[in-house]
């Protein structure tokens, strides 16, 4: 479990690759392909991240904490 306001990020070579299109990565989580779900991934602008413990996690600037 990470930092309280933080997510881990997602990185789409983690994901197994769509069974429908066989291209690219789906999000498990969401049920849709990864760069249209919701998960912090590692290069978006917004994002401020920070690593523990050589996991990398992220959190949306301005988004209050959980």
């Amino acid at each position: 479990m990470g930092p309280e306001g933080w997510e881990k990020v997602r990185f789409a070579s983690e994901c197994e690759r769509c069974a429908f299109c066989l291209e690219e990565p789906w999000c498990p989580d969401h049920e849709e392909h990864f760069s249209m779900c919701p998960c912090i991934g590692p290069t978006q602008d917004d994002v401020e991240y920070m690593t523990v413990n050589g996991t990398l996690y992220g959190r949306v600037m301005g988004k209050p904490f959980s």
